[in-house]
């Protein structure tokens, strides 16, 4: 076995476990239900894949979403 392919099979036995967040979130009184596979988190913002808008990469701002909650998924 070349160590080419063992390289790429330590690579993909190492994916780090994708995090998915839920959240209402009220922004000028209009109020949406979201999924996202998150990649950005701070004190201000989340950002991540729009699991319920065909993937579109979104930012959002902390201080509009209502609730959350956090899944912890397998790659």
């Amino acid at each position: 076995m070349s160590n080419s392919i063992l390289i790429s099979q330590l690579v993909l036995s190492q994916k780090p476990k994708r995090k998915t967040v839920e959240f209402v979130y009220n922004k000028e009184g209009e109020i949406n239900w979201r999924k996202i596979d998150l990649s950005f988190e701070d004190s201000d913002l989340i950002k991540g894949f729009d699991l319920e808008d065909g993937n579109k990469f979104k930012s959002f701002k902390k201080k509009f979403i209502i609730g959350q909650r956090l899944i912890e998924a397998k790659s």
